[in-house]
């Protein structure tokens, strides 16, 4: 698990949106999105009830960011090519392999949306605002 201490920026229902500073330990694993230069800004689940301007702890589960790339890029584009070369060959015209090749990449789009509200369900890496404060565990003023 990977914490970190960041300052609250926003909170709606049970979510908090926090603002991280790259610490030291960040190894760019992709979970934030942010380029390796910016700070950082994630939504997290409220469990501590974190207010507006407040430092908290936040715990990340484990991220797979080859996983993540090859669902969300990879996979994609061979379901496009994939269908264009079945559509192609059993439709016997471009406009069949075009048609195909969309219909495999909504499909994989649908099923990788599904899977992605799966792990959600089951909070599964979510992000996580677990203290709140100064009296916070290990809060030293930097990343652990």
């Amino acid at each position: 698990m990977i914490r970190e201490k960041g300052v609250v920026v926003g909170v709606k229902g049970g979510m908090a949106t926090v603002r991280f500073e790259r610490s030291i330990n960040c190894g760019g694993c992709g979970l934030c999105g942010a380029p390796r230069d910016a700070g950082i800004v994630i939504e997290a689940k409220n469990e501590a009830c974190a207010c507006i301007g407040e430092r908290v702890i936040v715990e990340c589960g484990d991220v797979h960011p080859l996983l993540s790339a090859f669902l969300i890029f990879t996979l994609p584009v061979i379901g496009l090519c994939g269908g264009f070369v079945v559509g192609w060959r059993v439709g016997g015209s471009e406009k069949a392999g075009f048609a195909v090749g969309a219909a495999a990449l909504l499909i994989i789009f649908m099923a990788v949306h599904l899977y992605d509200r799966s792990l959600r369900r089951r909070d599964r890496g979510w992000p996580r605002v677990i203290s709140v404060g100064r009296d916070a565990p290990g809060d030293s003023g930097g990343g652990e």
